[in-house]
């Protein structure tokens, strides 16, 4: 641990924290839904645990030293395995209890403080009991099977293979009809931009990208956006730097709004400005190589009362691409190297 503190010790003085510190919570999940989601592989995990010591303690070798207690010769001795559902089991019921009692602080208000603590730490919850649901399923049918064994196996494995039912209805959620022969499958993540018309003209422009030599990737500037929206599908799909991508997410990782709404206003100003020479300053301060126009930054702007200045945008450069755009009919998607 010193040795690590030390070495890493120029990254930790030099780095600023994404959250505002640990609190104590002031909202909590009512009971009833805490049942809800963990009631089945929690008392999975204890049935299981229970049947394990259970037959420890019968089979224990007589010869085994009885003045350490309990659960120190279940420690010592017992089975491997039981000995991680008990590890999983403690690790998961802590991991559940813990953003009931404290929560990290980050950009969310009251209402959605803990809500990311929660996530992050249930997440791995879920993980560790679905594996000891697994185990335990097979161990109480399977493992020196007696009457109260398989008992208790179809009480669990009964109400599991109807949670697990449900998915089928987030997989057609997500994915829709995955019976549908006649769908595309393929392991290209851009995929989604050769079977969509909307993405038609951006997929052109990243191939370009894509094609380019260069030692460094270039910045190339197109417009941020909200969580979840096409905002630095360019960036995603070229590998190529933007300025900012998803407004919130940003905002989030840095905890610092200002930061992000700077890069923001300064995005607005080299689409919509009329100062040329402004313009050119923040091209510098960002190192923009090439500023991008389609169809999402013709929605964000055009279509919403400030539109880009495109005479502006084009004497800063050599226009590399112009493609008819297919989404807006007359508009065109261009690719500028600034000069």
């Amino acid at each position: 641990m010193v040795i690590a503190n030390v070495v890493i010790l120029p990254f930790k003085l030099n780095f600023t924290k994404m959250e505002g510190g640990i609190f104590l919570c002031e909202n909590h999940t009512l009971f009833h839904q805490l049942l809800v989601l963990w009631l089945l592989p929690v008392a999975t995990a204890i049935v299981c645990i229970v049947y394990a010591i259970k037959d420890y303690l019968k089979d224990e070798d007589r010869n085994t030293n009885k003045n350490i207690n309990v659960l120190g010769r279940i420690i010592l001795n017992a089975n491997i395995a039981d000995l991680m559902v008990m590890l999983f089991a403690c690790c998961s019921i802590g991991l559940i209890i813990i953003p009931e009692i404290i929560y990290v602080k980050d950009i969310y208000n009251i209402d959605y403080a803990r809500a990311n603590t929660t996530f992050k730490l249930t997440y791995q919850s879920c993980i560790m009991l679905g594996i000891i649901t697994g185990y335990a399923l097979i161990s109480l049918f399977c493992y020196k099977p007696k009457k109260s064994k398989r008992i208790w196996g179809w009480v669990i494995l009964v109400p599991t293979l109807v949670c697990m039912s449900y998915f089928f209805v987030s997989c057609h959620s997500w994915f829709g009809n995955i019976a549908d022969t006649t769908r595309p499958r393929t392991l290209n993540a851009l995929a989604f931009m050769d079977n969509n018309p909307q993405f038609f003209e951006d997929k052109e422009v990243v191939d370009y990208l894509n094609n380019l030599d260069y030692e460094k990737p270039p910045v190339v500037l197109e417009n941020y956006g909200d969580a979840y929206s096409d905002a630095g599908r360019m960036s995603v799909a070229s590998g190529c730097p933007t300025v900012l991508g998803w407004y919130a997410h940003e905002w989030l990782w840095r905890f610092s709004q200002e930061a992000v709404e700077e890069r923001a206003t300064d995005i607005r100003e080299i689409y919509t400005g009329y100062d040329v020479e402004t313009t050119k300053e923040l091209l510098k301060k960002y190192n923009i190589q090439y500023i991008y126009i389609g169809a999402f930054e013709y929605e964000k702007y055009d279509f919403a009362g400030t539109p880009i200045n495109l005479y502006k945008l084009l004497q800063l450069g050599d226009v590399e691409l112009q493609l008819e755009s297919s989404v807006y009919g007359g508009y065109h998607n261009y690719l500028i190297k600034v000069k």
